[in-house]
């Protein structure tokens, strides 16, 4: 037996089988063990991830909602501090005044998740109001509210207090009258004063229940606890740690960030925020709850390696075999000589030529990528630097370059062209130091080149060049350029500049480049009064042809008032639709097409300018309908409500609110949601519209006209007319017809 096991043995090592096998062993266990590593280590990360996680989650969540409670009292302390309701008056002296107080304060209450009762006191008076009655300051300290741990005087002095800024009382017993009729069931309370700017002579007191931090707090985690500090002072806590608070203290002090620490020689996880109100957030979860997760799964681990090692070692082999007929394969198909086993040099010189047949395609890939990527940079379709750069390295360029400039350049009238634009590209590669591209502009029978240089003479150098090569293959080659620029957001304008510069070579010495910065004698100003643009988009949102033709003509009798060239049209219009399409982005891929900078290079005349502007608009219409469908159907009821009043002049923000039965703050909120405008500014465009269309088509005298559109002090009305039109209304009427006459 021994005999046969060693004759066994021995033909296994003279057919080197074994030593393949010893040798696929060890590689297999290698790989094993390495694998064991990795995925250990992969799962405590993974664990430790969830934990901290988890921890950040929950915190994030706590924050989240208690900043924007604290944010709702901060408004509402504002908007009372604006209300025409609630001014500053004593009780003895006007009684009915606080019924309209407690009115104005039971909107408030009423819609609040956040605190139990509201209380407002004027300093000079000696009454505290909240959502239902009124109380005498001393009775309300006695008994109406009385906290465990604050004594009357504190309580007094943080609402006598002039100082500006959120106060705050730490969670405490809270009893009293009126803590039993309003306040349920709730024993603590955490208590919150803010003055009322801008005199703060006036406190605003908000009561929050302990169930409110109950709920708020909440964690099914074993070994946390969360608190609440303000001001170097914790005003909550919940959870199963028992943790002094000066402890607490101490570590916010000291870390800012999420951490592990060490309190009373035992690890926690510190998560940490800071909320902008200026309240600190932490929760603290014992480091044990993570490693009894590591040791509760340990077995399961092992258990999967053990399971692994074998299938894997059979799969190796497996692999191993399949390989090596597939590589006998390849030989067979790329080696003539049959003998050959394996022909490794024949496959590595077919693998060579398919990588080179593979650049080829690739580089023709980049040439057409770099090609769409200057088109799409000069028209504007690059949001930030950031994004220009990625898209570049995508394409081979390096665009992280401080300047760029913008050339065209005009037929060369030689058949071979296509040879000179490539050599002229290739000057882009010869360095690092200059970089960029270039496309035909078949239309234009122009070609437009983008060079992009972190120094100015750089670029002058290399334009130079590029400007000789054309120069020697065809002596007529003219070539004009922009301004060197630095924001990407000025591409359109720089092709622009290139543009204007092009169409002066007839006037000027083309036998060198032509500089737009030589030729432009006068500033171009491309900045557009605020005024336009809300009118242009609310004649878009209307839907009407005939409002965005109105719109339009006005900006362009703006313009020609002020004699502007016609690359101030160019660069102010490709402003205006830039501004458009953000906003609305439409979908429909036949705008493109239909506008984009080289587009507007062609417009030669006002008409043509209107016309491109207002088939823009037109085409826009159908992206903010769609856009409309999905806003509240209360803000379409407000804008149109202000339509059918706005000649109302008792028309306010708060008779708007009490008609669509809302707090005037979220009328505020979602009325700038859906329409980017506040309601005041809406009412102040509808009335000015409107006065401007009288003037033009009426003889009515100006107090008529301000009576008409909602203001009885004809004053104001002129006041709010010039800083809208920046006219009077008389200059406005006779400025029209004079126009009418011309």
């Amino acid at each position: 037996m021994v005999e046969s096991m060693n004759r066994i043995m021995k033909e296994l090592k003279n057919n080197k089988a074994f030593n393949y096998i010893i040798m696929l062993s060890a590689v297999i266990t290698l790989i094993i063990s390495l694998m064991g590593g990795c995925l250990f280590f992969f799962y405590y990360s993974t664990i430790y991830d969830d934990y901290t996680t988890a921890n950040d989650e929950y915190l994030s969540s706590i924050v989240n909602r208690h900043e924007n409670d604290i944010q709702i009292i901060t408004d509402i302390v504002s908007q009372i501090g604006i209300s025409d309701t609630i001014t500053e008056f004593k009780l003895n002296e006007k009684p009915l005044i606080s019924i309209e107080v407690e009115q104005q304060l039971h909107q408030y209450f009423s819609v609040s998740q956040f605190f139990e009762q509201i209380f407002l006191l004027f300093h000079e008076d000696t009454y505290l109001y909240n959502n239902s009655t009124s109380v005498q300051i001393d009775r309300f300290m006695d008994s109406g509210v009385v906290l465990e741990d604050t004594t009357k005087e504190e309580m007094k002095s943080l609402l006598y207090s002039e100082e500006r800024g959120l106060k705050v009382l730490k969670e405490q017993e809270i009893k009293g009258y009126l803590v039993q009729k309003y306040n349920g069931t709730d024993s603590k309370a955490v208590t919150f004063f803010i003055p009322i700017a801008p005199k703060y002579e006036a406190t605003v007191m908000f009561v929050v229940g302990n169930s409110y931090y109950d709920t708020l707090l909440a964690s099914q985690e074993e070994k946390r606890e969360t608190y609440i500090v303000y001001e170097n002072e914790v005003i909550i806590k919940r959870g199963s740690l028992e943790i002094d608070d000066d402890s607490i203290v101490e570590l916010l002090s000291k870390n800012k960030e999420a951490d592990e620490v060490t309190i009373q020689n035992e690890k926690y996880y510190a998560t940490i925020q800071q909320g902008e109100s200026g309240i600190t957030y932490c929760t603290l979860q014992s480091v044990s709850v993570f490693h009894k997760k590591i040791l509760y799964n340990r077995w399961i681990y092992l258990f999967f390696l053990l399971f692994v090692s074998m299938p894997a070692a059979i799969a190796m082999i497996i692999l191993t075999k399949k390989a090596a007929d597939r590589v006998r394969k390849i030989s067979t198909l790329l080696n003539e000589d049959k003998n050959t086993e394996y022909g490794l040099d024949k496959i590595e010189n077919g693998i060579l030529a398919l990588i080179e047949n593979n650049i080829e395609v690739k580089n023709a890939s980049r040439s057409l990528g770099k090609s769409r990527l200057i088109g799409k940079f000069i028209r504007g379709e690059y949001n930030d630097r950031a994004s220009l750069i990625e898209a570049g390295k995508l394409v081979g360029l390096h665009l992280e370059k401080k300047y760029f400039v913008v050339a065209l350049l005009g037929d060369r009238g030689n058949s071979n062209a296509s040879e000179v634009y490539g050599m002229m590209t290739s000057k882009f590669h010869e360095d690092r130091i200059i970089d960029g591209y270039g496309i035909n502009l078949v239309s234009h029978n122009q070609s437009l080149l983008v060079f992009f240089g972190d120094e100015t003479e750089d670029l002058k150098k290399q334009l130079k060049k590029v400007f000789e090569i054309g120069k020697e293959m065809c002596e007529d080659t003219i070539m004009s350029i922009s301004e060197y620029h630095t924001e990407i957001e000025e591409a359109s304008q720089a092709y622009l500049e290139a543009d204007t510069a092009f169409d002066n070579r007839f006037l000027v010495d083309n036998s060198d480049i032509i500089c737009f910065a030589d030729i432009n004698g006068k500033e171009v100003d491309n900045r557009l009064p605020d005024m336009y643009m809300p009118v242009l988009k609310n004649a878009i949102r209307s839907g009407s042809e005939e409002k965005i033709a109105d719109a339009v003509h006005e900006i362009c009798s703006y313009l020609q008032s002020r004699q502007q060239s016609l690359l101030s049209f160019r660069m102010l219009y490709n402003d205006i639709l830039q501004v458009l399409i953000r906003e609305w982005r439409p979908s429909d891929s036949s705008f493109k097409h239909f506008y984009s900078v080289f587009t507007l290079s062609q417009c030669l005349t006002v008409k043509d300018f209107s016309d491109l502007l207002c088939e823009a608009c037109i085409m826009l219409i159908g992206n903010v309908k769609n856009d409309e469908n999905t806003e509240q159907s209360k803000m379409e009821t407000a804008v149109e409500y202000m339509m059918g009043h706005f000649h109302n002049p008792d028309l306010t923000m708060g008779f708007l609110a009490e008609y669509l039965k809302m707090s005037a703050v979220t009328l505020s909120v979602e009325f700038k949601n859906y329409m980017e405008m506040s309601p005041s500014e809406y009412l102040t465009l509808l009335r000015m519209e409107k006065a401007k269309e009288l003037l033009k088509e009426t003889e009515k005298r100006i107090k008529e006209i301000s009576i008409a559109v909602g203001y009885e002090d004809d004053h104001v009305f002129m006041r709010r007319f010039k800083k809208y039109t920046g006219k009077t209304p008389a200059q406005f009427r006779n400025e029209f017809l004079e126009n009418n006459k011309q």
